[in-house]
């Protein structure tokens, strides 16, 4: 079992320490990915649905044993192999390891600079002729309040707290994206019959307040800006 036991590991290094439990099934199709032996690999998902992961962190390994032949009605060589691999995998030792490591991709994501780059489209019209307009952005950003960033990220890291600090980014980036395509929705289509004015455009958008809801600050002098629009456009549907 030590080849399964090294597997299941590298899932929970990835995934967190109770991926297997939440998530039997999916524990199971990555065994196989990972060239995991089929028998035994239906053998843990048996287990894991059987809640044995619970019972490992608490009982001896003859206990185990024995509810693993009850819940799981195999025999006993079979259920002293699995009680041996639970035994293991959630030892004191790996709960220690396990713990240590928790949220240290979000540590190592307050302590780093991360680059935004945005750019965003949106479209000004008043039924006869429309306009294109963009905008861009590029700033380095660094993290100024650790409890706001936590808590944007709270879902993610209650999932995973083994998320890296680049998945972490991620998902920062992406609010910030979002916050910022409805800047420059509302920004474009504020008046419906006059175009908006894109060099005006980040003089009316608070980039630094967008950031500081997130617990982020711009590095000074790291950023720089774009907008602009296109000429007249004829809509498609009317002649001129």
């Amino acid at each position: 079992m030590k080849e399964t036991l090294d597997i299941l590991l590298v899932i929970i290094a990835e995934q967190g320490p109770e991926y297997p439990e939440k998530s039997p099934y999916p524990t199971y199709t990555a065994m196989l990915k990972r060239g995991a032996d089929p028998k035994k690999a239906r053998l843990v998902l048996l287990t894991l649905l059987a809640g044995i992961p619970e019972l490992a962190r608490k009982a001896s390994k003859e206990e185990l044993a024995e509810a693993i032949q009850k819940e799981c009605c195999l025999k006993s060589k079979p259920a002293e192999s699995l009680a041996t691999l639970y035994a293991k995998l959630y030892s004191t030792s790996q709960e220690a390891a396990w713990e240590e490591r928790k949220e240290e991709g979000f540590r190592a994501f307050c302590k780093g600079t991360w680059q935004l780059d945005w750019e965003g489209e949106s479209t000004w019209g008043d039924g006869g002729v429309h306009m294109d307009c963009s905008a861009s952005v590029t700033a380095d950003v660094v993290v100024t309040d650790a409890e706001l960033a936590h808590k944007a990220v709270e879902d993610l890291l209650k999932k995973n707290p083994f998320t890296d600090e680049d998945a972490i980014w991620d998902r920062i980036s992406a609010k910030l994206s979002a916050a910022l395509d409805r800047e420059l929705k509302e920004y474009v289509t504020a008046e419906a019959y006059y175009e908006p004015c894109m060099e005006d455009f980040w003089g009316n958008t608070d980039l630094d307040e967008i950031c500081g809801k997130l617990g982020l600050a711009i590095v000074e002098d790291s950023d720089e800006y774009d907008a602009s629009s296109s000429d007249y456009i004829p809509d498609n549907d009317r002649y001129w």
